[in-house]
């Protein structure tokens, strides 16, 4: 076998399955609307977030949101419109890139609903906030933000500043 299989070690089958889920779920990042907004929007800290845009697109990586990050990321565009700061027309194309960019959506079911809410009461975030910690941790995957609130709050290893990406 080539490719990620060569010069692996001869381990049982049991013991292939979990080092090749392990390499998966590190390969999956999740990133909150503050990420994919910076994707299209040139800001503070969106060179961090092209490095997470580019892995992703070249295949490096696989980036990772619930489904309810898509109506955060759009009202955060449509804020750059009403302000003045962003053309309706450069919005549309945005999101017509971001929706072609194959992010992978996860629906919210009543599980991680549930988790986020409990993440929510017990360190002040939001739910919105919980949800995006939930599914890191469901997915076994490092969650990236450019909200520090969140990081701090959150207070896990795998809730990251995406300054931090490629650390």
């Amino acid at each position: 076998m080539g490719g990620f299989w060569r010069g692996a070690p001869a381990w049982g089958a049991t013991s292939l399955l979990r080092l090749y889920v392990r390499t998966v779920n590190r390969n999956r990042v999740v990133i909150d609307a503050s990420v994919c907004v910076k994707w299209v929007v040139d800001e503070e800290y969106s060179e961090y977030a092209w490095r997470i845009r580019d892995e992703h697109l070249r295949g490096v990586v696989q980036a990772v949101m619930p489904s309810i990050g898509v109506a955060e990321v759009l009202n955060a565009l449509r804020k750059y419109v009403s302000r003045g700061l962003l053309k309706a027309d450069y919005v549309a194309e945005a999101v017509e890139i971001l929706s072609s960019s194959g992010i992978e959506l996860h629906q919210v079911d009543w599980g991680l609903a549930g988790e986020a809410l409990e993440l929510a009461l017990g360190r002040g975030l939001s739910v919105y906030d919980g949800i995006y910690v939930a599914l890191a941790k469901r997915l076994g995957a490092e969650l990236y933000t450019a909200d520090q609130k969140l990081v701090e709050k959150a207070g896990v290893g795998f809730v990251k500043h995406v300054k931090e990406y490629g650390m």
